[in-house]
């Protein structure tokens, strides 16, 4: 066998080990929200593009955020959430 089939088929048996890995991590997705516990319909064609999804798979750990913790989130990054400011002095 010569190194180029070698290299192909080495390929694509990592390609198969990287699918069957993802569909695993996919079962341990959430079905709320991580930070409120607003439950996700998998099956809500709407929620599915807005909800966000991290999936760290160092850890094999899926988390899930809906939109409202997203903004809030960014908000909070931003400085721009309204709540008390801190003052130094």
């Amino acid at each position: 066998m010569n190194r180029a089939l070698k290299k192909k088929k080495l390929k694509k048996k990592k390609g198969l080990a990287t699918a069957e890995e993802d569909q695993f991590l996919f079962h341990l997705m959430p079905d709320s929200c991580s930070i409120c516990g607003i439950p996700f319909d998998k099956k809500d064609e709407q929620q599915a593009p807005i909800w966000y999804v991290k999936v760290r798979k160092a850890d094999k750990r899926v988390s899930l955020f809906c939109p409202t913790c997203i903004q809030k989130t960014r908000e909070v990054i931003d400085g721009t959430s309204e709540g008390p400011s801190e003052s130094n002095g």
